[in-house]
């Protein structure tokens, strides 16, 4: 019998992060399906704003008014709150990302992320069908964990041209209990750069592309 292999707190916790990125099943809330909602919905949502506000400056009585300010106001609160649902979770990720890459010094934070990308290959059997497509799919959050250590890389070379990344030049006082430097590094430039590098292919959930990368039989099996 098949020894049964018990995952690890650390794997368990990178499977989560995973899932919380894209989960095939869509069993809980995640990135991909924030993104391939928000998407499917836009077009529906802007035309019932414009519906009601069309109504609102053409109401010909104030009951009709009223019911469509009403209806405005309550589809904003949900528009508003969809968004921030959106934003929520997706900085959520990225404190989990950045407590599983960061540590406590710059050899440490390599070591760190090493063992993260590691453990991300190692989370899916090479032996299965769709290993490729998998770990495709999981691109950004390969991509993420080397644009954080890319970034300190050319901080710590000290000569910095770039005008934004050049105001960071001193980040890795972080690694030194600098709670001004562990603030800024985390807001200004280390969410920045997770959310630029992870977003960077999401327009491929968008209903057009999948038309285009995989035409009408297959336009609800998004393959990246």
């Amino acid at each position: 019998m098949a020894a049964i292999q018990i995952d690890s707190s650390y794997t368990q916790q990178v499977r989560a992060l995973v899932t919380s990125f894209y989960d095939v099943k869509n069993r809980v809330p995640n990135i991909v399906a924030d993104a391939t909602s928000f998407f499917l919905t836009l077009n529906s949502v802007a035309d019932q704003r414009d519906q009601l506000e069309l109504v609102i400056a053409n109401a010909k009585n104030e009951e009709q008014l009223n019911i469509a300010k009403s209806k405005l106001t309550v589809l904003e609160k949900k528009i508003i709150k969809a968004r921030h649902d959106r934003v929520a979770r997706l900085n959520d990720f990225i404190d989990r990302l950045l407590a599983l890459t960061e540590s406590n010094s710059d050899a440490e934070s390599n070591n760190a992320t090493a063992k993260f990308l590691g453990t991300l290959m190692l989370i899916t059997d090479c032996t299965r069908s769709g290993f490729a497509k998998q770990h495709k799919i999981l691109k950004p959050l390969y991509k993420v964990a080397l644009t954080l250590r890319l970034a300190d890389a050319l901080l710590a070379q000290g000569n910095i041209k770039h005008a934004y990344l050049g105001k960071y030049i001193d980040s890795q006082l972080r690694y030194k209990d600098n709670p001004h430097w562990q603030v800024r590094w985390r807001k200004e430039l280390a969410y920045p750069l997770v959310k630029a590098a992870l977003l960077q292919d999401i327009g491929l959930y968008h209903p057009d592309a999948q038309l285009i990368l995989l035409g009408k039989s297959n336009l609800l099996k998004f393959q990246v």
